[in-house]
């Protein structure tokens, strides 16, 4: 299977995307498949155009694209995405839209074009390193963007929201990558889960990835 494996850059003064470390990691126990690693810019204007042109040249199978939120503790596959952009911190650009429409009359929300329905694959791992939960919850950020966009596109796409994981990450002053200030997740769609009590960095993004390595093989 050819697959197309994004994520982005570090943004908001970080110096590293869990996201992009979790992707890393995630090529590496893919041998037997075809894949590619992006590193998307975290910005509205050309983050999904990056994206869309790299799936052009390399014609996968399926992109898993993800992004990281610090109000996340498990791995959360986005089922759906909006199309509204509402940032509460600037993109890397410095544009910070404030409720303005992805596509100006679009539809307001789109289910992931992913070939087999995300809650069955979900449904069917069991201990898995890193838990892993359905969302309806992208956010209003870069990550909501791109997903709008790859749902809406003829790649099928599956979005995946992972926990932060940054070294003297301070979560009482953080921004989430949907620009969200830690806590103001809707308490409806809020990750309950606990996440597994690991004081390295590293060995947690190992555990992400493994864990989406799971989902991957059921798919085979």
């Amino acid at each position: 299977m050819r697959i197309l494996l994004t994520a982005f850059s570090p943004f908001n003064g970080a110096a590293e995307n869990t996201s992009l470390a979790v992707v890393t990691n995630l090529a590496e126990l893919l041998p037997n498949h075809k894949t590619q690693v992006l590193e998307l810019p975290v910005a509205f204007a050309n983050s999904h155009k990056v994206a869309i042109s790299t799936a052009k040249q390399f014609r996968p199978d399926i992109i898993l694209s993800f992004g990281e939120d610090a109000t996340r503790n498990s791995i959360n596959v986005e089922t759906q995405a909006y199309n509204q952009q509402q940032a509460t911190i600037p993109d890397n650009d410095g544009f910070q839209p404030k409720g303005k429409a992805i596509i100006p009359g679009g539809i307001p929300t789109i289910a992931t074009n992913f070939p087999i329905w995300p809650k069955a694959v979900v449904a069917s791992l069991r201990q898995t390193p890193w838990p892993m939960e359905l969302s309806a919850n992208p956010g209003g950020f870069v990550c909501n963007h791109l997903a709008y966009h790859l749902y809406s596109s003829p790649f099928p796409t599956l979005f995946m929201h992972v926990p932060a994981l940054h070294v003297g990450h301070d979560v009482a002053t953080a921004t989430t990558d949907d620009g969200d200030v830690v806590g103001e997740v809707n308490a409806i769609d809020a990750d309950t889960s606990t996440p597994p009590t690991t004081s390295d960095p590293a060995d947690a993004v190992q555990k992400m990835a493994e864990t989406v390595w799971m989902f991957v093989d059921k798919l085979s």
